[in-house]
């Protein structure tokens, strides 16, 4: 069983938390979330911290109401009167997910300072398990997926890039089950070139999950994108890359198509 939640203003976590939190009193948050057709606003206010509070701690939604109903300091911090069934929850984000899609950009949007375009993007991926119960029959059907620190679950795949270094987010995609992180690099570079999000001589840089021997060299050859992925322990194909990096290179560009 997961310890309870308790807001320690001492702890960074709970600082950003924090901030995050207030942003939903800016005018601007009221505005989005009208323009999204999200309603009833107050509703929606609740829910929606109630949501960070879950994204933040990686928490399941019906531990978080319970958190929330036994602890009255984490009310007092969420600024939450009273706390709603996870299954009401459930059913508004449900109602709600196209819209919520636009909302979120629209605050990103708002609240981020625009800076300019950042050449380095990082590419990460965590497991998305859905609070389901296993023993009743699912209308939908969702793919089961494994992860090595939570195990076999049913849910998703979440992969975000963002902007080095001011992290704003960049793309997030969604896959069903625990497709591996290797086979859907070269989908996502290509799918950030042709949204120009990424551009000649651009670098993403990417953890061992995404090292295999096809996306270095395609990343460069096809898309023209330099690939930082970190090599796992066992890669030792690094000459055979190099070689058939140049192999495919065709002299008579003189590296021009870099540039």
């Amino acid at each position: 069983m997961e310890a309870p939640l308790i807001p320690d203003p001492r702890n960074f976590k709970w600082k950003l938390l924090s901030n995050v939190l207030n942003i939903f009193d800016n005018r601007r948050v009221r505005k989005e979330l009208s323009k999204s057709s999200i309603t009833p606003l107050r509703r929606a206010y609740l829910i929606l911290r109630i949501v960070m509070i879950v994204l933040f701690f990686s928490r399941e939604v019906a531990n978080v109401i319970r958190d929330l109903r036994e602890c009255e300091k984490l009310r007092i911090f969420a600024r939450v009167a009273e706390a709603p069934d996870a299954e009401q929850v459930y059913e508004f984000l449900s109602a709600q997910r196209t819209q919520f899609v636009s909302f979120l950009n629209g605050v990103l949007g708002s609240v981020c300072f625009r800076r300019a375009r950042s050449p380095v993007k990082i590419v990460d991926s965590t497991s998305l398990i859905l609070d389901l119960n296993l023993f009743r029959e699912q209308k939908i059907s969702y793919k089961w997926g494994y992860s090595p620190g939570k195990g076999y679950y049913k849910g998703y795949k979440l992969v975000l890039v963002v902007e080095y270094p001011s992290l704003k987010l960049v793309a997030f995609y969604l896959y069903k089950g625990s497709p591996y992180d290797s086979k859907l690099f070269l989908e996502i570079v290509g799918d950030l070139r042709r949204r120009m999000a990424l551009r000649n001589g651009d670098r993403i840089i990417a953890d061992k999950g995404f090292c295999d021997d096809e996306n270095y060299w395609k990343c460069i050859m096809l898309h023209k994108v330099e690939p930082c992925i970190f090599p796992k322990k066992n890669h030792k194909n690094l000459k055979r890359l190099h070689d058939k990096l140049f192999r495919s290179f065709d002299r008579n560009n003189n590296f021009s198509r870099f540039q």
